[in-house]
């Protein structure tokens, strides 16, 4: 089952891995049918893909987004309920936590594309 965050790791049995938001974008938006794509969860490393194909011509009906922006959204978002809960309350430090948590992922992400852009 596709969910929220998972990544585009192969197209048409392409890995897409070190790929450009563009590039994949390109990819995955052809009119060819069928056409195969892998997805997994960033945290599942390449273990488990789910795969799905569509065969009927048309939209793939996928939202993407490129991560680092998608992960930048989520951090103003956590930011501003963190701000709104009560000092010192149980919410507050639990959010706190996801976002240092989420802080290192983009940090780690951003570090990676500009060493790729570097390349």
């Amino acid at each position: 089952k596709l969910r929220k965050y998972m990544v585009v790791c192969s197209v048409n049995g392409a890995d897409v891995k070190g790929l450009g938001f563009g590039v994949v974008h390109e990819m995955v938006t052809t009119d060819e049918r069928p056409i195969t794509l892998g997805f997994r969860t960033p945290s599942s490393g390449q273990k488990t893909v789910v795969w799905h194909t569509w065969h009927q011509p048309g939209p793939l009906k996928l939202k993407l987004t490129d991560r680092l922006k998608l992960m930048n959204d989520e951090f103003h978002q956590l930011s501003m309920d963190m701000l709104s809960s009560p000092r010192g309350s149980p919410e507050r430090t639990r959010i706190k936590r996801e976002l240092d948590s989420l802080d290192e992922w983009v940090g780690r992400t951003s570090s990676q594309r500009q060493g790729r852009q570097q390349n």
